[in-house]
């Protein structure tokens, strides 16, 4: 798979598009925004979602058939499935797909282009339709929305998506794939993708200049971006030039992990289990067998309990209603009744209210939800503030859905006031990556990012007696070589400037050869000598076709390969080192087999 926008070609200008169009593609939910290339900062947000007209996001809920089409999204979603698995017998119902927080399952994962995402039921699609099929509806709504207003002959659309920065290069090849799936580049459109805390950035960068401790010629804050599902955190170095322009620097790696707003939906699980005395799998055979009826006990009761706690109404008290099909089957598998085992919980707070079949939960109990996912926040910018490039950092910026909770606001606010370190909320923490995609698109002020990783690609060398290790020798065509050399472009934690690349010739080792395979490799210490060192991982192979020349076939058949590998998305383009400099068709893999890698034997 190449996407024609993959490649280092020039991109188009900004002014070749009608429309700019941003999905924000969350864990727990969608949003959609709209502006023009007549009024590019004038950015409508879309919100004609079913469930509400004045709805900005919609849940990050998709309903399939048994064939695996579209049946519905969002609230809807939920509510045909509640409705179809109520009238339908159990084995009947189980043919629907119900996929919710399926964004999740791109984040730390050995990621292939078959890898699948699982259903509330169990049941498994390929990741890349998943998301192909929802982007495809949400395109749909927002062409018609357009076409609704004014109808554009000639529209060219940059379609605009945002992935955490914590992602691995196969997560957004993943989201790129499925995205062309979707028809989103089809015709003179195309496709972008943005890291969501820069996105973040670039939307709050007239708060974040008006800031009192950022007010110097340079200054620096973090950002943390809190979403559903995971928490990315950036540090940032802000220079006003004399011409007022703004330039930014990253100073320290994006970090994170799967720490958001979800995690506190987890800890009531795992309080759940602990009251009923539910084993692990006990546990995962209920949440599948009743997946309607727990989908909506906690994605739907608990979440909407989760987001009315209010840090000033401590003596407040929350139901949770516990279907009567889950009831019957923990009180089957227990032989005990629901309050005896709520009688039996050590918490003596929790108190079952056996006439409604909720669970009444106090304030304190709904708090200690969120203190194990507020302390690991905590803790990540403790670890990241401690870091000698980070000790100038005074301003914390809160941005995302989850930085909408007063508790976990009022935490990292408190936490932070005794180091005078300022802690800011954004103005509309939920829309702050929707709409600084698109402000990203028009004014990106990235200067530079920091690597997450040391990136090199897999070579062979001449064989150099006491330099290399005897068990890489090897013999091609009569010539000694030493193989799986790691040749370093870029270090871990080393700044590079966007636009920055590395070029590297490559020489065949036979004459035969009418493809290169390049593997690209990656390191989590800073150097290596062979890609199957300690800490070194496979991250993605080119393969490179080159042509035979006529009339002359044994003309110079090297090649020049350039890579960027400090954008959002790795890009390579290739050319045959002859006069002409023509350029070669390469095919990038990101979702490559780490398990199954294949010897490099074809080039120097």
């Amino acid at each position: 798979f190449q996407s024609p926008d993959r490649t280092m070609a020039k991109p188009k200008s900004e002014l070749d598009f009608t429309h700019f169009i941003s999905i924000d593609f969350g864990t727990s939910g969608c949003g959609l925004a709209v502006s023009t290339n007549v009024d590019p900062n004038n950015i409508h947000v879309y919100s004609d979602w079913v469930a509400s007209k004045v709805a900005i996001k919609c849940p990050a809920v998709l309903l399939l058939n048994d064939e695996g089409s579209f049946e519905a999204f969002g609230d809807k979603a939920l509510r045909n499935y509640e409705a179809k698995s109520g009238l339908l017998r159990p084995d009947k119902a189980n043919q629907y797909y119900l996929f919710y927080r399926f964004k999740m399952h791109l984040y730390n994962q050995n990621l292939t282009r078959s890898f699948k995402v699982k259903a509330a039921n169990g049941r498994e699609l390929p990741a890349i339709d998943v998301i192909a099929i929802t982007l495809e509806h949400l395109k749909g709504l927002i062409l018609k929305k357009i076409d609704e207003q004014v109808k554009h002959p000639n529209r060219k659309i940059q379609w605009i998506l945002t992935v955490p920065a914590i992602w691995s290069p196969a997560a957004k090849q993943i989201m790129r794939e499925a995205a062309t799936k979707a028809g989103l580049g089809d015709g003179e459109d195309i496709i972008k993708l943005v890291l969501e805390p820069e996105a973040a950035a670039m939307r709050c960068l007239k708060e974040i200049s008006q800031l009192k401790a950022v007010k110097d010629e340079t200054s620096h804050y973090l950002l943390a971006d809190c979403g559903g599902g995971t928490v990315d955190i950036v540090v940032h170095k802000l220079t006003r030039k004399p011409s007022s322009e703004v330039s930014i620097e990253e100073i320290h790696k994006a970090h994170g992990g799967a720490y958001g707003g979800f995690a506190v939906n987890d800890e009531f699980e795992k309080m759940l289990q602990r009251l009923f005395l539910l084993s692990a799998e006990e546990l995962t055979d209920i949440k599948e067998t009743y997946h309607r009826q727990w989908t909506k006990m906690v994605a739907t009761d608990f979440e909407v309990a989760k987001c009315s706690i209010n840090p000033t109404k401590t003596h407040e008290m929350f139901t949770i209603r516990i279907p009567p099909l889950l009831c019957k089957r923990i009180e089957k598998l227990k032989s005990k009744t629901i309050a005896q085992l709520v009688e039996g919980y050590k918490r003596q707070d929790v108190v079952w209210d056996e006439e409604n079949n909720d669970l009444v939960i106090p304030y304190g109990t709904m708090v200690s939800f969120f203190t194990p996912v507020i302390a690991r926040i905590g803790a990540v910018i403790d670890d990241i503030l401690q870091k000698p490039e980070c000790k100038p950092v005074k301003t914390i910026l809160l941005v995302g859905g989850f930085a909408e909770s007063d508790l976990l606001f009022k935490n990292i606010e408190t936490k932070y006031s005794s180091l005078k370190i300022s802690v800011k909320r954004s103005t509309e923490p939920w829309l702050a990556v929707l709409k600084g995609a698109i402000v990203f698109s028009h004014h990106n002020r990235i200067h530079s990012r920091i690597m997450s990783q040391t990136l090199g690609i897999e070579m062979y060398e001449t064989f150099k007696p006491g330099v290399h290790n005897e068990n890489k020798k090897v013999t091609e065509d009569g010539k000694v070589f030493c193989k799986n050399r790691f040749s370093k472009f870029v270090e871990v934690n080393e700044s590079v400037k966007i636009s920055k690349t590395f070029e590297h010739t490559y020489i065949p080792v036979s004459d035969k050869i009418d493809k290169y395979r390049i593997n690209i490799y990656g390191c989590s210490l800073s150097n290596a000598d062979y890609v199957d060192d300690h800490g070194c991982y496979l991250v993605g192979s080119i393969t490179v076709e080159v042509p035979k020349y006529e009339p002359d076939p044994d003309a110079c058949r090297d090649i020049r390969v350039v890579m960027q590998v400090s954008g959002t998305e790795i890009e390579v383009s290739a050319y045959t080192c002859i006069a002409s400099c023509q350029d070669l068709h390469l095919f990038l893999d990101l979702l490559v087999d780490r398990y199954e890698v294949k010897e490099v034997k074809e080039w120097l």
